[in-house]
């Protein structure tokens, strides 16, 4: 399998660096999360993108803690990686000996400079710019979850290398079809926004063979939501930290949860789970579970998709915001059927329905 990996802010520290540079440079408190988009911020941050171009600050700029150790871990799993850097000319040799240095294990032949993402072809990406995870050609895309990609959702993300290993993990095991379902008493419902996902698991439950999980969510309630329990965002992040969720997954703004809680409540019922999750949520739930999860992806035509989100807008049932969201997204969604074992077309929910239950 290859993978590639992006230098900057995936393996090394580069904007912690230059925000450490710019505090003491000129006496300022900034850290990581004030960056909160890509490129031009027009604020002080922006002070700190000329040294980006510096051979001295690019020939200093530490590695990320643990990288090393990703590196060693991805060559165990026979992995062939390259490693892509979007330097300037000056800063170009700089940068392959800081590569060569610190990643001995690499051949540096599989050193790729240059800024045009869209051109690599491989298994996997790891990147922290949502622009080449959209804009990607590679298999499975990834994007390293950053404060200034916080708000890009549909598309498979990662926080940390533990969470990247595992995804590679179950990558490697798509060889024999994600590690294939046998039997499952869990099902996960995936797919483009408004594809008809809830309806399906509406209607599979009224077969009284299925049960769903009552999620926790830091969104707002919306016209007759009861589906979900709403927390405060400290609330959330404390039963996170009190390691009391089955999966986390940020979508569209807000955070979401299965609590162990509440999926022990169903699997006592004897009944089987039907989920409905982002595809970061249902390859969590998936690795998880293997044989005994399946994921299925709900397709709909994208203009049946449109049309329903703004329908929800003209009622009301979601704001300007969230539609837009939903629409800027649509088609990254649509990428996430490879990594579903199943896949519906959703043309007549009964047959949606009769289809998951023959499995």
């Amino acid at each position: 399998m290859k993978v590639i990996l992006d230098y900057d802010d995936v393996l090394n520290e580069c904007n912690e660096e230059a925000i450490r540079k710019l505090n003491k440079e000129y006496g300022y408190s900034y850290c990581l999360e004030d960056i909160t988009n890509w490129g031009i911020l027009e604020n002080e941050l922006d002070k700190r993108i000329p040294y980006f171009v510096q051979p001295k600050f690019v020939r200093n700029i530490p590695i990320r803690e643990g990288a090393r150790k990703l590196v060693c871990e991805l060559l165990k799993r026979h992995c062939e990686i390259f490693i892509a850097t979007s330097v300037p000319s000056q800063c170009a040799g700089v940068r392959i000996a800081d590569i060569i240095r610190n990643f001995p294990e690499i051949d540096p032949g599989n050193i790729l400079i240059g800024s045009r993402k869209d051109i690599l072809v491989a298994d996997i990406l790891l990147d922290d710019c949502y622009f080449n995870i959209e804009h990607s050609n590679v298999r499975y895309p990834v994007l390293f979850r950053k404060p200034w990609n916080a708000q890009y959702t549909g598309v498979p993300a990662v926080s940390d290398y533990k969470e990247f290993l595992k995804l590679v993990d179950m990558l490697l095991d798509s060889k024999t079809k994600l590690n294939r379902f046998q039997n499952p008493n869990i099902f996960i419902l995936v797919g483009p926004s408004a594809s008809g996902k809830s309806t399906v698991q509406e209607e599979l439950l009224k077969t009284e063979k299925f049960i769903r999980t009552k999620s926790c969510t830091t969104r707002a309630p919306r016209k007759k939501d009861d589906d979900y329990h709403f927390l405060s965002m400290a609330d959330f992040k404390k039963m996170e930290e009190n390691e009391d969720f089955l999966e986390t997954t940020f979508y569209k703004g807000n955070y979401y949860g299965t609590s162990y809680k509440e999926y022990k409540r169903c699997s006592e019922t004897g009944k089987k789970i039907i989920f409905v999750m982002d595809i970061n949520g249902a390859l969590r739930i998936k690795k998880m579970f293997g044989k005994k999860a399946c994921t299925i992806f709900l397709k709909r035509k994208p203009i049946h998709c449109i049309r329903s989100i703004l329908d929800r807008l003209h009622t009301g049932e979601i704001t300007k915001e969230d539609a837009a969201n939903r629409l800027n997204f649509l088609s990254a969604e649509y990428e996430n059927e490879k990594f579903c074992e199943i896949s519906i077309e959703n043309n007549a929910i009964e047959d949606v329905v009769k289809q998951i239950m023959d499995i």
